[in-house]
């Protein structure tokens, strides 16, 4: 008799990320799962594709430098004694530029 378990969000994830750079017979070695399950999984993300609905993996963290995280914990020191009235009068703005097509 064979036992069945549900897939994890985990694995879910993992199966997902591996499509795009292996076939699934051999996500499903592995996955240490049966190549069906695989495949019933890449059927159902085609079926979300072609209604629309894609996926994406997520967007790296910009890396923080010894030099940048020295410079955050310096701000804070400088400015911790700060009173929530004091930050109320406060703008903050992000500074970071990003690009659309080819203009930036």
């Amino acid at each position: 008799m064979t036992h069945y378990t549900e897939l994890s969000p985990q694995e879910k994830g993992k199966i997902l990320a591996y499509m795009e750079n292996f076939n699934p017979t051999q996500i499903a070695r592995k996955m240490g799962r049966d190549p069906t399950t695989i495949r019933s999984l890449t059927t159902a993300k085609q079926t979300l594709y072609d209604a629309g609905i894609h996926s994406h993996v997520a967007a790296k963290k910009p890396f923080i430098s010894k030099r940048h995280a020295s410079a955050r914990i310096s701000w804070y020191e400088k400015y911790k004694k700060k009173t929530a009235c004091d930050w109320a009068q406060v703008i903050f703005s992000d500074e970071s530029s990003i690009e659309i097509g080819k203009q930036s």
